[in-house]
């Protein structure tokens, strides 16, 4: 798909996962006592810091970019996605193709869970 959309002639094996996240939700039940609470809560936001995130973006484990940091493409930056064995003009490209369409006024997000039913 990232190979008709930009016309890069590079391998599409080489090139990142092309879903991009808008963000992550994470919810913490109310009813457990206050000290798992702040547990969990502890645990998410170590989980989105910047270079944890980055670094599970990187390795495909929660999908596309959804940091304004996921998208650096300056060198260092750049580096890092290098030492995962990824072509570094591609990823440019990528975080430039993907971080163009998360700003578009065009952006559509499928907000759809599946088997959504079974939670209300």
């Amino acid at each position: 798909m990232v190979l008709l959309l930009i016309g890069s002639a590079c391998h599409l094996d080489a090139l990142p996962r092309l879903d991009v996240h808008v963000g992550i939700a994470c919810m913490v039940n109310k009813h457990v006592p206050q000290a798992h609470q702040q547990a969990m809560f502890d645990f998410f936001a170590s989980y989105v810091a910047p270079e944890a995130s980055m670094d599970l973006v990187i390795r495909s484990v929660i999908g596309g970019p959804f940091r304004t940091s996921h998208f650096d493409t300056r060198a260092p930056a750049l580096a890092k996605w290098e030492a995962f064995g990824y072509d570094v003009p591609s990823v440019e490209e990528y975080l430039n193709v993907s971080y163009t369409m998360m700003v578009s006024p065009n952006l559509a997000e499928d907000l759809s869970l599946p088997s959504v039913t079974q939670y209300l």
